[in-house]
């Protein structure tokens, strides 16, 4: 077997059978997810989960597993979209920026379908009002889904909810109910004002799922895959 590339820091640039064969732990919480998301695609229920733990403990490896293994479904093909947004996508700062990210990334998935599309009406998008921008990308939006499901795969939540402010999430929430087309796996660092806070919309919205520290029988189980994924007899 060649070795292939790790990524200590970005787990998301590796391929799917590097990400398997140095996955460890957590194999029942994908197969788990992956189940709410088959049933979020198959039925008017729409699951939304927030996987929170410390900077390093394997958020980002599990969305990728995620991400890989829905779109080798060959049963979802025809009722599921994913919109990942990723670690890098921090920087938004209204309802209507996460609403332009997750087009952007939709026509980047998908270009074939929907790159075209979404080119030609962010051009018009661009140059109306706020409140006429924002109303137009969720009609957008709500077309390209169509019959099918989208997951939205949101890294660092915490840091969108702060962008997106009261308004945002007041908007952002309003939108999830009035069309349930949505289903969301996020990941956060820990529980934030955003999820956790009475007073603010996604107050009891989440259901979290916190990531436990690897034993030292798993981190011996890690080291040993990635020896031999890298074919380092020494290690």
């Amino acid at each position: 077997m060649q070795s292939s590339f790790i990524s200590s820091y970005t787990p998301s640039l590796m391929p799917q059978e590097t990400l398997e064969a140095i996955f460890v732990q957590r194999h029942h919480l994908v197969e788990h997810l992956i189940e709410l998301v088959t049933d979020s695609c198959t039925s008017r229920n729409k699951h939304f989960r927030l996987l929170v733990g410390m900077r390093g403990i394997g958020k980002t490896h599990t969305i990728s597993l995620i991400y890989h293994r829905l779109q080798a479904i060959a049963e979802l093909e025809d009722k599921l979209l994913i919109a990942w947004l990723k670690e890098e996508e921090w920087g938004v700062s209204s309802w209507l920026d996460l609403l332009l990210r997750i087009l952007q990334t939709l026509a980047k998935e998908y270009p074939a379908d929907y790159e075209l599309t979404v080119l030609l009406k962010l051009d018009a998008i661009y140059e109306l009002k706020t409140d006429e921008a924002t109303q137009e990308a969720e009609r957008l939006l709500t077309k390209l889904i169509g019959g099918k499901t989208l997951l939205l795969l949101n890294e660092n939540l915490d840091e969108i909810f702060k962008g997106l402010g009261k308004l945002g999430q007041q908007q952002f929430r309003a939108y999830l109910q009035n069309h349930n087309l949505l289903t969301i796996i996020a990941t956060s660092q820990s529980l934030f004002s955003g999820v956790s806070k009475k007073s603010l919309p996604f107050y009891g919205f989440f259901t979290a799922e916190h990531l436990q520290k690897l034993t030292i029988g798993e981190a011996t189980s890690l080291l040993t895959k990635i020896a031999q994924n890298q074919q380092d007899p020494e290690l």
